[in-house]
């Protein structure tokens, strides 16, 4: 056998560094006849059309007596029913920008960068709630029976020694019907730096507060006048600029960071502590974007798997950070009918009816989707393939000449009955300058129906002093990339 990728590692110096999964995650399989495996990562299928009114600016699973998802689509504020139809509850206008939601059974709170709105779930009616002091509310979250938001006006009340709008935290009156009462005196200002607050989290019972160059943890008191603290060693001087790459699950809060020294860098909470999770690789490559400031960060859990999504819209990429195996992958929509790779099509996710559903924003435009994260298969929601690409690791030996008479691919694909996919092709190229140019396509069929164990062979490949593989697979079949075996020969020479 020999080693292969388990992770996207493309290194600046791609002669050091190339390997590169997209659309494919690793497993790690205990007591199997290998450590990992490559699973294809989920298709998309449409679960609720809901029209023509824009592409995906939040989505919420609230904590109603239905727990119904609710997404905001151009203007439309949609409840998402669970028959997979959508029902428009309101239209807070289209302001252009991605919407923050939070709720407290009683009534969905919507921050849209202009407005504060709070819809009824009992009367259905939507009014705009004008919080004393500031205008502009870019986020909202809810804890223990308050709603607390920032904004993202500078406006300083009363000259220079008061600290702008941008930098308190403000927080409503408690009660099913307090996010209609805001009192002027209810905010507090973050302490750490002036820098104006960008993105907020609540994990376990904190919340947490991001400026473009620190962030500061709060917990709760008795207080009723002062109900939140700042919590000791809860605050760094790491903030994060990309304001809605912010997201948790489990507790864990990711967000990709920025201070005074730079920028560009993911992080993962431990405890209220910030810990790197971004490698050299991934930070090189968000160093090649002009502007992150745009990034979108989600999390969602499949089958003992852990995903954090940060998608560049801007720099149209999608890197995954895959929380359980520790390792990044990268993941991609293909444009239908030209081989264009985009960035990965799903936007925004929550946890209902028992999947997972995801808002829908696509670099083509289209009609207002809610789509479903599933495994297996390998065709989008419009019939279009997924392309799955896994790149390996250099091979060499102390840069003396290899030669490879035989390579074979152990693989699992399930083929279909007929039709495409009913003979599943595998295609190989492999590269002798570090990942920079490829050789011609080679192809190797994965098995038809019934085939339950299968290897991909290729013969006559030459010799090569460090050379990298790679394997394409797109036909609409669900697939399992299990190892590499090659028959190699060494040599003495220089």
């Amino acid at each position: 056998m020999i080693p292969f990728a388990d992770q996207s590692n493309q290194h600046r110096s791609r002669d050091e560094g190339s390997s590169y999964l997209d659309n494919f995650y690793k497993e790690s399989v205990e007591g199997g006849k290998y450590p990992f495996v490559l699973i294809g990562t989920p298709v998309t299928e449409t679960w609720a059309n809901l029209g023509t009114y824009g592409q995906c600016r939040g989505l919420h699973t609230t904590a109603n007596a239905t727990n119904s998802p609710f997404g905001v689509y151009g203007s439309k504020l949609i409840e998402i029913m669970s028959d997979g139809t959508g029902e428009i509850r309101a239209d807070i206008g289209n302001q252009g920008s991605f919407v923050s939601m939070a709720d407290n059974g009683y009534y969905l709170m919507i921050a849209d960068g202009v407005n504060l709105w709070a819809y009824n779930f009992d009367s259905e009616i939507l009014q705009e709630v004008t919080p004393a002091d500031f205008t502009a509310p870019t986020f909202v979250k809810y804890l223990k029976q308050r709603f607390v938001a920032i904004n993202a006006d500078p406006t300083r009340l009363t000259g220079d020694e008061q600290v702008p709008n941008s930098n308190k935290i403000y927080y409503s009156e408690v009660g099913p019907d307090g996010c209609l009462t805001w009192p002027n005196l209810n905010f507090f200002s973050s302490e750490s730096t002036a820098d104006a607050n960008t993105g907020m989290a609540i994990a376990g019972n904190a919340l947490w507060v991001f400026g473009t160059q620190s962030y500061e943890v709060y917990g709760l008191q008795a207080d009723p006048n002062n109900p939140y603290t700042p919590i000791g060693g809860g605050a760094s001087e790491l903030g994060c600029s990309a304001s809605f790459s912010v997201s948790t699950i489990g507790g864990q809060v990711f967000w990709l960071g920025s201070s005074r020294s730079g920028k560009n860098q993911v992080f993962m909470s431990n405890g209220y502590s910030p810990v790197p999770i971004s490698t050299h690789a991934i930070e090189f490559q968000l160093g090649e974007i002009d502007d992150t400031s745009d990034a979108i960060g989600w999390t969602y859990q499949q089958e003992g798997h852990v995903f954090y999504v940060l998608t560049l819209v801007g720099g149209n990429k999608t890197f995954v950070y895959d929380v359980t195996e520790g390792v990044w992958h990268n993941r991609s929509t293909r444009r239908k009918l030209v081989n264009v790779v985009d960035r990965w099509a799903p936007t925004f996710s929550c946890f209902a009816y028992e999947r997972v559903l995801c808002g829908f924003n696509n670099q083509e435009g289209g009609d207002s989707l809610v789509l479903e994260l599933k495994l297996g298969g390998g065709t989008d929601w419009d019939g279009r393939p997924v392309v799955r690409t896994a790149q390996g690791v250099h091979l060499w030996d102390d840069l003396k000449p290899v030669f490879y008479k035989d390579l074979k691919v152990d693989i699992q694909v399930d083929a279909k009955q007929e039709g495409q996919g009913s003979n599943p092709i595998l295609m190989m190229e492999y590269s002798d300058d570090g990942g920079y140019t490829f050789s011609s396509q080679r192809f190797g069929t994965t098995g038809k129906i019934g085939k339950y164990k299968w290897q991909c062979s290729y013969t006559f490949l030459g010799s090569a002093r460090s050379r990298v593989f790679k394997f394409t697979f797109s036909d609409p079949n669900a697939i399992t990339f299990l190892g590499v075996r090659a028959e190699l020969e060494g040599s003495n020479a220089y």
